[in-house]
């Protein structure tokens, strides 16, 4: 990845904004714009766009649920059927493909969470794994993968993802994947890829919905230290935050918490009579893999997009 000079890159090219028209606001007194962090759950998550009209507006993170059970068995046969997990699986636009050494992946909609997997004593299968499992305008899903495979009257069922979450069959494949970026990512853990430099690729809201901010770059470096940089898109103007951060509990491989508790303030003077401040505790982090390779999108000040340099 090409990497620009600061005041190149501060400008943004003109694809971020969606050719939009700029809109100039007349507004009087200082206007806060609190934390942007969203709602997120465990499993399910929503995202709704906040359009600024002249107020400040905060969303109150809800608690994390307990993410979903496992799905129980859907199959009562004491018959014991040999079979093979190695090879390609479709069900109903997903889809898994085991390789030979114990590694492989579920894909839908363009998005792949990496698997390990294992044969039991019973001739079954474990696949575990975590990641995104959707990721749209309104709603992303995360969560873990962790079940065991089932065999029956020659089909094997396989956890589907989604609404139902639930065993189903997947019948042999012949699908096929650009599979270039993903195959590196099995040689190493995600850990050791985080360290590293993450550049602003592009961010979800703009400013005609009074969002004239965003991540630049995230530096992550050792001892759970980072450097983040915050950004204008409408002037040169930038600050800096050395901050630490963790991985979740729960999701270490897809959810990083940046600058927890560090009151990290932004502020930045639209015209001459209108001023904003954007302010978060934290940045919420997503890993999120797709045909391209991997990428991370950082809530907190705006939604945004960020690439290994």
């Amino acid at each position: 990845m090409e990497f620009n000079s600061w005041e190149e890159y501060r400008k943004l090219p003109d694809e971020f904004n969606r050719g939009l028209r700029e809109e100039v606001r007349q507004e009087t007194g200082k206007k806060k714009l609190l934390q942007l962090l969203i709602s997120f759950a465990a499993v399910t998550l929503l995202i709704f766009p906040l359009t600024v009209t002249g107020h400040a507006e905060y969303i109150d993170p809800e608690p994390m649920p307990e993410p979903y059970p496992p799905a129980g068995p859907v199959i009562d046969d004491p018959t014991i059927e040999e079979y093979e997990i190695v090879g390609k699986w479709e069900n109903n636009g997903q889809y898994y493909e085991f390789f030979s050494d114990g590694n492989g992946y579920w894909s839908s909609n363009g998005l792949f969470v990496l698997l390990d997997w294992e044969e039991l004593s019973d001739g079954n299968y474990s696949v575990t794994g975590e990641g995104v499992f959707v990721f749209g305008d309104k709603s992303m899903m995360y969560g873990d993968v962790n079940f065991m495979t089932q065999y029956h009257d020659g089909q094997l069922y396989l956890m589907e993802h989604g609404e139902r979450n639930g065993f189903v069959p997947f019948e042999q494949s012949n699908f096929s994947f650009f599979l270039g970026e993903i195959m590196p990512l099995f040689e190493t853990e995600f850990k050791d890829r985080l360290a590293g430099m993450w550049l602003h690729e592009g961010h979800t809201f703009l400013e005609e919905e009074g969002y004239y901010v965003c991540v630049s770059y995230i530096d992550f470096q050792e001892d759970n230290r980072a450097e983040v940089e915050v950004a204008s898109t409408i002037s040169d103007k930038h600050a800096e935050f050395n901050v630490t951060y963790r991985h979740d509990d729960l999701y270490p491989d897809t959810v990083i918490y940046v600058g927890e508790g560090a009151g990290m303030k932004f502020e930045l003077d639209v015209t001459p009579t209108s001023h904003y401040s954007y302010e978060t505790d934290m940045f919420r982090v997503y890993h999120l893999i797709n045909e391209k390779g991997e990428m991370l999108v950082a809530e907190g000040m705006n939604q945004n997009f960020l690439q290994k340099w």
